[in-house]
C-alpha cells in the first residue's frame, strides 16, 4: 500500500524522468511543474495511484528564497486552497534547522484562530513540504498600504487578536523574533477579518529564565536589546507588537533608518512617541499609554490590557474641531531633512526617477490645500514627481495620505502648472495643518 509520504517519492521519480539536463539546466525546475506535464490516460492503471495520492496541485509560485519556495496550491478533491512551503534541508545550517524544528513542533501541537494552521507535512530525504492554510486577505502590511492608518476601534480589534495569538505562543515557550505586518496574515473568508500570526522561520524554543543572543528580525520592528547584541527573551516580541500598533495608528513604523545603527540611534534619542501632532491630539490616553508601555526597554507582557482594553472601548478617532489650532505652531521654514520617502520605498519605486520638492499653497480660510513642486525651503521634504501612469499616481496618493495622516479619499490629483502635470490636493486640511504634518514627517530618521 502507498503511504502519504510516498506521494513526494513518486512525484520526484517522474520529475527525474521528465527533466532534460542541458548544461545543468532542467526543463522543469521543480517536481510540481513536472507533474503538470505528465501525460495521463484514464484507462492506464499505472498512472492512477499517482493522481489519487497527489493531494495538492501547485498553482503558482508566491515567493522564493535560498532555502525555501512557497507555492499557492489547491486540494484536488475539495478544491480548498492552501500554501505549500518547500524546504531544501541540505541548505539549512544548524541554526535554521533548529528554527524549523521549533516551528514544526509548535504548529503541529497548537490550533488557535489567530495563529496560522499547519495542515500537513511531507518529507522525502532533503525535501520537506509544509502545507499551511491559505489566507485570502493578504498581509497586514498590504492592508496598511491600501487603507493608510486605521482608526482606534480597528486598531483595538486587530491588537486584541495579535495579543491573543502571541499569548499562546509565549505560553508554549516560543519566541517569534520576527513579528511585523508582513508576517501577520488576514483571513476574510468568514466575513470579518481575522488576523493570524505566521512565518515562524526564526522562532525558537525558549525555556523560562533563558535568553537568546542571535541578532535576527526586521530592523524597524526589532527591540533595542536585540539591535545592541544583548541577551533577550520573549519580551523582545512585545516591542515588535508596539511597533505594529504605532504603524496601525500612524501609517508607518515608529523608528526608521537606513540601517540598524540609525534605527538604534533614533530609538535612543527619542524622548516621546514620534506620533505626528495631528494624530496625537486625536488619540485616547489609553492608546498612547499602551503603545508607550510596549515600546519600552524589556516591556512587561501586558496581554490582559491588549485583549481587554488596549485602547478606549470601540473608541474612534475624535474629529478635530474646525478652527482648532495644532499643539505646536506650524512653521513655514522647516529645517531640511532626510526624505520621508525612505520610509515608503515600495510606493516610490513605482514613480518617475526625477525628484522634486513640495510645498503648499492655500488661500486663507480654504478647506483644501494644494501641494506643488515650488520650493524645498518651505517644508524640506522631497518626493518623486507625479507621473502620468495611473498605478504610480495611486501609489503617490497612498504615500501622501500616510504622511499627512489623513484618509485616502481626502487626497487627489489636480491640474498643475505648465512645468508639472499634476498637483496633489488635500481636502479638509488647512495650510497650517499640512505644514505641521509635513514638518513632523520630515524630521531626520
Amino acid at each position: 500500500l502507498l503511504k502519504r509520504n510516498d506521494v513526494v517519492t513518486l512525484t520526484l521519480f517522474f520529475y527525474e524522468k521528465l527533466t532534460l539536463e542541458r548544461s545543468g539546466n532542467f526543463l522543469y525546475p521543480n517536481p510540481f511543474e513536472a507533474m503538470e506535464h505528465v501525460s495521463l490516460r484514464e484507462e492506464d492503471d499505472l498512472w492512477k495511484p499517482i493522481v489519487m495520492m497527489e493531494e495538492y496541485k501547485a498553482k503558482s509560485k508566491l515567493s522564493e528564497s535560498l532555502t525555501s519556495t512557497v507555492w499557492l496550491a489547491k486540494h484536488r478533491l475539495t478544491g480548498e486552497e492552501a500554501v505549500m512551503k518547500c524546504f531544501d534541508l541540505s541548505k539549512l545550517n544548524r541554526n535554521l534547522r533548529s528554527c524549523l524544528d521549533s516551528e514544526l513542533d509548535f504548529l503541529s501541537s497548537v490550533h488557535h484562530p489567530n495563529i496560522i494552521r499547519l495542515l500537513q507535512v511531507f518529507q522525502d530525504g532533503d525535501l520537506l513540504i509544509m502545507v499551511l492554510e491559505y489566507c485570502d486577505g493578504g498581509t497586514l502590511s498590504s492592508y496598511i498600504q491600501r487603507h493608510g492608518r486605521v482608526e482606534e476601534h480597528i486598531a483595538r480589534r486587530f491588537m486584541k487578536q495579535i495579543g491573543a495569538g502571541l499569548e499562546i505562543i509565549h505560553d508554549n515557550h516560543i519566541i517569534h523574533r520576527d513579528l511585523k505586518p508582513e508576517n501577520i496574515l488576514l483571513d476574510g473568508s468568514g466575513g470579518e477579518l481575522v488576523l493570524k500570526i505566521a512565518d515562524f522561520s526564526l522562532s525558537r524554543k525558549l525555556l523560562p529564565g533563558k535568553h537568546l543572543e542571535t541578532v535576527c528580525g526586521s530592523p524597524f520592528y526589532m527591540a533595542p536589546e536585540v539591535l545592541q547584541f544583548q541577551r533577550y527573551n520573549e519580551k523582545a516580541d512585545m516591542w515588535s507588537v508596539g511597533a505594529i500598533l504605532f504603524e496601525l495608528l500612524q501609517g508607518y513604523p515608529p523608528f526608521r533608518g537606513l540601517n540598524n545603527v540609525q534605527v538604534l540611534r533614533n530609538i535612543k534619542s527619542s524622548t516621546h512617541l514620534p506620533f505626528s501632532g495631528l494624530i496625537l491630539q486625536q488619540l485616547h490616553p489609553d492608546c498612547i499609554d499602551v503603545c508607550s508601555r510596549l515600546l519600552s526597554i524589556n516591556p512587561d507582557p501586558i496581554f490582559d490590557r491588549i485583549k481587554k482594553k488596549p485602547l478606549s472601548p470601540e473608541n474612534k478617532m475624535a474629529p478635530t474641531k474646525k478652527g482648532k489650532k495644532a499643539n505646536s505652531a506650524a512653521s513655514t521654514t522647516a529645517k531640511p531633512a532626510a526624505a520621508v520617502t525612505s520610509s515608503y520605498p515600495s510606493c516610490l519605486r513605482l514613480l518617475t526617477p526625477s525628484s522634486v520638492a513640495i510645498t503648499i499653497h492655500a488661500k486663507p480660510g480654504s478647506k483644501s490645500a494644494s501641494i506643488t513642486d515650488v520650493s524645498e525651503e518651505a517644508v524640506g521634504v522631497q518626493i518623486d514627481a507625479p507621473a502620468r501612469d495611473g498605478e504610480a499616481n495611486a501609489a503617490l496618493l497612498e504615500f501622501m495620505s500616510s504622511v499627512l495622516g489623513v484618509k485616502r479619499r481626502q487626497v487627489s490629483l489636480g491640474s498643475g502648472s505648465k512645468s508639472r502635470d499634476k498637483v496633489v490636493i488635500v481636502e479638509d486640511m488647512t495650510q497650517q495643518n499640512v505644514f505641521q504634518a509635513l514638518s513632523e514627517a520630515s524630521k531626520p530618521t
